[in-house]
């Protein structure tokens, strides 16, 4: 076995042990499935998707998790996908920023947003009544909430620099190598090994960025007894 191949079965290597530590967790205990706790414990910002007893989905991101309900503000296409954002923005400095938003309004001037019993307001101009933005579900109706993870831009860029960092390194050792010390001969390692093991890296580069890159399955968080 040639250097080469040996670096190329290290980078195999550490892509798996990426790959596996990012999959996404299927299932929960069944013993803690059905413990209300574990919603209560989401962030506020986090995307969920929750069915009730009706069997309806609600999509959109947490508010705020309470003891008697689960307060989610909509995703798009119900709320303008802008306005969706800024809100994001709000709860990504503030995580805490929408936990009363059901009981008073609360004024964001930066973002141009207002939100709460008067409605949703948007550069001054009224969206939507605050029924068409944050729904509060009872908990006593709720028969299920997933944790969605849409995936990471900088995820992609990472996978895509290991695989060219990695490439780019093989190949500069093989021309260090060539250059520096014509002895080595028959022993220096090839051109075309290390070709192989750039594009081999490369490849696997593309494979993790478009793991950590993409949206994982649903995670289950809580079941109904």
């Amino acid at each position: 076995m040639t250097k080469s191949d040996g670096l190329t079965r290290v980078v195999v290597a550490l892509a798996l042990a990426i790959n596996a530590v990012g999959a996404p967790r299927l299932s929960a205990r069944s013993a803690d499935i059905h413990d209300w706790q574990r919603v209560r414990s989401l962030k506020a910002g986090q995307l969920v998707s929750v069915i009730d007893s009706d069997s309806s989905v609600t999509r959109g991101m947490v508010a705020v998790a309470q003891a008697d309900a689960l307060v989610v503000v909509l995703a798009p296409p119900a709320v303008p996908n802008q306005a969706y954002k800024r809100l994001a923005s709000v709860m990504s400095r503030w995580p805490d920023a929408l936990a009363d938003v059901l009981v008073k309004q609360l004024n964001y001037p930066n973002e141009n947003l207002s939100i709460g019993p008067s409605g949703f307001f948007v550069d001054d101009v009224k969206v939507s009544q605050i029924d068409g933005v944050v729904r509060s579900i009872a908990r006593d109706t709720v028969t299920a909430v997933d944790r969605i993870d849409t995936g990471s831009h900088k995820g992609a860029i990472v996978g895509a620099l290991i695989g060219v960092g990695v490439g780019l390194f093989q190949f500069a050792r093989y021309v260090g190598t060539a250059l520096s010390d014509t002895r080595c001969q028959p022993s220096c390692p090839s051109a075309a090994g290390a070709i192989a093991t750039g594009v081999a890296a490369a490849t696997i580069g593309s494979i993790i960025g478009s793991h950590k890159g993409s949206p994982s399955e649903p995670e289950p968080i809580y079941r109904r007894p």
